[in-house]
């Protein structure tokens, strides 16, 4: 007979923080961790272009041909883990698509690098309950819909930097 396989949802916390809880802790987490970097880059990367940024920090960044992915992105960030359990940091990648202007290029890349500062793609746990009504704090990865608009507003941040004058 085969295996049922577990349907996991987000649950309440039985300390009773909801979804909304976390979201809210992870986003001023977030907030002070940008606030971090806009202060560190601001002292060490100064001038430099948007790779030597991506370099500096060990993120290799691959230009793609078109693929099926890029039907609705210019550009994609990934965290690749690794490990038994999948909590080891193998690379970050970010992939660009070749046919962009160099203009489109740099906002591309500005953006995704905003995910990477920004750690939208770290591997975050939630109280989970099955449908059998077991709950665990489980690994969760899933995309929030602000995420865009802060990458977007990092890389106009990175972008600016690497404009000024060392």
């Amino acid at each position: 007979m085969p295996r049922k396989r577990q349907a996991w949802r987000v649950c309440t916390a039985p300390d009773g923080r909801t979804r909304e809880d976390f979201l809210v802790q992870e986003k001023q987490c977030r907030e002070k961790n940008a606030e971090m970097w806009r202060r560190t880059l601001s002292k060490t990367c100064r001038g430099k272009s948007l790779d030597e940024i991506a370099a500096m920090q060990g993120v290799q960044v691959k230009t793609l041909p078109f693929a099926l992915w890029q039907l609705d992105a210019r550009g994609r960030y990934r965290r690749r883990y690794g490990g038994q359990n999948r909590d080891v940091i193998n690379s970050d990648v970010i992939h660009l698509s070749e046919d962009l202007t160099p203009k489109e290029r740099e906002e591309v890349l500005a953006h995704e690098l905003g995910h990477f500062f920004l750690r939208h793609n770290e591997l975050r746990h939630r109280w989970m309950v099955d449908q059998d009504g077991n709950v665990e704090y489980r690994p969760y990865r899933h995309d929030e819909p602000q995420w865009e608009a802060e990458a977007d507003e990092f890389g106009k941040f990175l972008i600016s930097l690497s404009k000024r004058k060392g």
